[in-house]
């Protein structure tokens, strides 16, 4: 996990957090695209990279970030920041997700942002599309055995949609002829297993 911080250059109503961020959000979001630029150069640290040599056996830890619904979009502005590539299972670039916080200095009036990146073999912003994503998560692995998708979020973290849009896929890509497949999809929900292919389960 990494941190920074950026200053921003104003001074507003500051009374309340939720107020402050809401009052504000104009300036803070202003702080946080200034933040995404920082990104792609040298003022901001880099990922780690998790890809060791040791490690090319271990699971693979991927973001894809959904964009925001119009009613999140009208109550406050977007904290979620990409960093990094894309590269799943190759030597590419580190990524990092990066979520950052609505300040209150100590004086009670200088305002400014922090920010936490969490570290990921590769991060998709709200732009890629579901294609990409699969091309990056299964296009290598299918060749090569079995694989297995987890997808893990809160309700409305875009789970359902990513794994039925990568099942989709899947269809078409699988070959028709000369092997053997077997693909299931599950959902698991508190105590409830539902089979997303077939009956419930």
């Amino acid at each position: 996990m990494g941190n920074a911080t950026s200053a921003i250059e104003t001074s507003g109503d500051c009374h309340g957090t939720a107020a402050r961020r809401q009052n504000n959000r104009d300036v803070f979001g202003a702080g946080v695209s200034a933040f995404r630029q920082e990104l792609s150069g040298d003022g901001c640290p880099a990922p780690i990279p998790i890809r060791e040599a040791s490690m090319r056996a271990r699971p693979r830890v991927v973001v894809r970030k959904r964009p925001l619904f119009e009613h999140e979009a009208a109550q406050d502005f977007d904290v979620l920041s990409c960093q990094g590539g894309t590269d799943v299972w190759g030597e590419g670039d580190a990524a990092a997700l990066w979520v950052t916080r609505a300040m209150l200095a100590a004086d009670h009036r200088t305002m400014y942002c922090e920010h936490h990146g969490f570290y990921a073999d590769a991060v998709f912003g709200e732009a890629a599309s579901t294609a990409e994503v699969y091309n990056a998560v299964l296009g290598g692995p299918l060749q090569h055995g079995s694989t297995t998708v987890l997808c893990f979020g809160q309700t409305g973290s875009g789970k359902t949609f990513t794994l039925a849009g990568i099942i989709d896929i899947l269809r078409e890509a699988l070959p028709s002829g000369g092997g053997r497949w077997r693909v299931s999809a599950l959902e698991v929900a508190g105590n409830a297993v539902t089979d997303l292919l077939h009956a419930s389960a």
